[in-house]
């Protein structure tokens, strides 16, 4: 998945993480290892033919008193092909709302 040129706030995340489910099954979800300020895309196992739902979420590291604030992009959905993959298109497109993290 990529959000290369969709955050706008840049400046505010120190790295990110994308969490996912199978739409039907929100409870068991994933989330990926953290991915380092200036890297744009991580990839991720899903079954294929099965809809997930995928959440950008930008950190922000407050430091020892204020911990972290996790700032949450609105959930968007993405299913693959029966064959398992995805062009880098589609890919990108599954972050259209990243932007509005703030």
């Amino acid at each position: 998945m990529s959000w290369r040129g969709l955050v706008t706030k840049e400046d505010c995340a120190d790295n990110y993480v994308v969490k996912y489910w199978q739409r039907l099954a929100p409870n068991d979800y994933d989330i990926t290892d953290i991915v380092p300020k200036g890297r744009y895309s991580v990839e991720v196992t899903v079954v294929p033919k099965v809809i997930y739902q995928f959440q950008a979420v930008a950190r922000e590291e407050k430091g020892i008193i204020g911990g972290v604030d996790w700032n949450k992009s609105p959930t968007t959905s993405f299913q693959t092909s029966s064959k398992g993959g995805a062009n880098a298109e589609d890919a990108k497109h599954s972050f259209a709302h990243y932007d509005d993290i703030k």
